[in-house]
């Protein structure tokens, strides 16, 4: 059977015939001038800034929502502090927000906050079997809708059953934006064309950044002046619900469910996905291979770093992932998928000890003082590399480009990062060439020995391991993967 036959049979497979036009749908059609993959893009967006938006509209609230009278007068010492100035000053920051009125101490706020992800890792796994299953766009439109009603109702639920209720509401608005990224993924896989996969993964993924902006810049203007809190989740469960609707009329699971896209756009969607050559089983061996081989040399890339100072450890092993990226077509082109499988292994041992030695680099060279804003700026590399990344991979490939491009700029990208790092970068303070003698004094003065060789404490690692925030935090690390992962397929032409 030939290429062609195969795909024409996996076109009939996926891709049921459409139905016949009626008036209203050759309107639609006719007038409608924006390709329904891009009204997807856009509404996928808003999807995501509005879920977001939700998930973080409570942790601004709370701020406005809790009287902390009791909390502040209990810090008061008179015998300290005589003067009556520390007493008005309470008194006129209590007279600015009339509906702090909630009497929860922190360990109650913390764990209405954290319901929220439990809801979350409850039904994620369910989220993506169900849409893959039921299709994409009422799983995850339904659970959003969801959410958005939770959200609007939260104030009520607040006055009738207090903190309790609220923690259960904050359970259930999880459980509706667990299906959220899977069921987005399961989307664009039946609606984005391979090469424009990277920039439509920027677009509707930039709406999760977008939505903690808009979230906290919005919270903040509706609080402004002392008004209620409350405004806060009427506002967002109102947007949800616009949204969704919008959603319903305008979105649908696959190109040949849509009524009005035009027949050019589909014709072209329908030829595109079927030019798959790796099954799924495969695509998903391979884009976990990278994590195998990240955490062969993750833990032994800090104990090689400790020993044998960062530089080195982490240069070389960004240099030989580079190296390997490079290479990757040719490896593809010679071996298949199972060489590629194994490349990927040796990429994530090379990244394997990127953090460890990155952390021991700052403990040599950063301030006690200044190490939070120091890790802010290096670890914000990561974000920056998810949406460069993705915009510089659209840009290659946009114009049917060859997808091997990608990964040669990629290559090129990091040998030129560690040219620059061999001759800027090095281990400590007193290594360095042309440091500065005051610079020096001051590093040594403040990064001192005894804090770089002191005795750690033990890792209590069963107590980790039963820890409700530690299960919280490995769903969420669960999502961020997933989130990872996906980029990567959507940002690939290979098949």
């Amino acid at each position: 059977m030939s290429e062609l036959q195969k795909n024409s049979l996996l076109n009939d497979k996926i891709f049921h015939e459409p139905k016949k036009d009626n008036t209203l749908v050759k309107t639609l059609r006719k007038y409608c001038c924006i390709q329904q993959r891009w009204v997807f893009g856009i509404m996928g967006m808003f999807g995501l800034c509005n879920a977001y938006t939700m998930r973080v509209s409570l942790n601004l609230a709370i701020t406005q929502m809790v009287n902390r009278t009791k909390i502040e007068t209990d810090h008061y010492n008179p015998d300290a502090c005589p003067s009556d100035d520390f007493v008005r000053n309470i008194t006129s920051k209590i007279s600015e927000r009339p509906y702090a009125t909630l009497n929860w101490n922190e360990e109650t706020q913390g764990l209405i906050l954290s319901g929220f992800y439990y809801g979350y890792g409850i039904t994620q796994f369910l989220g993506g079997y169900l849409a893959e299953k039921y299709k994409g766009k009422w799983i995850l439109g339904i659970g959003l809708l969801s959410t958005a009603m939770f959200t609007f109702i939260t104030p009520a639920v607040i006055r009738i059953g207090g903190s309790t209720w609220l923690f259960i509401l904050r359970v259930l608005q999880g459980m509706g934006e667990g299906p959220t990224v899977p069921g987005m993924m399961i989307m664009m896989s039946r609606w984005t064309p391979p090469h424009q996969r990277a920039i439509q993964s920027a677009l509707i993924f930039g709406g999760a950044l977008l939505g903690n902006v808009f979230g906290a810049f919005i919270s903040g203007v509706i609080m402004s002046g002392g008004r209620d809190w409350a405004y806060v989740f009427y506002f967002f469960g109102v947007f949800g619900v616009i949204w969704f609707i919008l959603w319903t009329f305008l979105c649908y699971s696959e190109p040949n469910d849509h009524p009005f896209i035009t027949k050019e756009e589909l014709e072209y969607l329908n030829k595109t996905y079927a030019t798959l050559n790796w099954n799924e089983e495969t695509q998903g061996l391979i884009l976990s291979g990278f994590y195998y081989g990240y955490g062969i040399t993750q833990f032994l890339g800090g104990y090689l770093a400790e020993k044998y100072k960062g530089k080195w450890i982490l240069g070389i092993g960004l240099l030989s992932t580079a190296m390997f990226t490079f290479i990757t077509p040719a490896v593809i082109r010679i071996g298949g998928s199972t060489w590629l499988f194994i490349l990927r292994v040796l990429q994530g041992m090379g990244e394997g000890p990127t953090v460890p030695g990155m952390m021991i680099m700052m403990s040599r060279w950063t301030p006690p003082h200044q190490r939070a804003i120091q890790s802010a700026l290096i670890f914000g590399g990561a974000l920056l590399g998810n949406v460069f990344g993705a915009f510089i991979s659209g840009v290659i490939m946009s114009g049917g480009r060859d997808w091997a491009y990608v990964f040669y700029f990629f290559g090129v990208f990091g040998v030129i990062w560690f040219i620059l790092w061999t001759f800027l970068c090095y281990s400590e303070p007193n290594d360095h060439p042309f440091i500065t003698k005051e610079e020096l004094e001051y590093l040594n003065k403040t990064v001192t020995r005894a804090e770089i060789t002191s005795k750690k404490d033990p890792v209590p690692w069963k107590a980790i391991f039963r820890s409700p925030a530690a299960l919280v935090m490995t769903g969420d690390s669960t999502q961020w993967l997933q989130i990872c992962q996906n980029i990567c397929t959507m940002s690939s032409n290979l098949t």
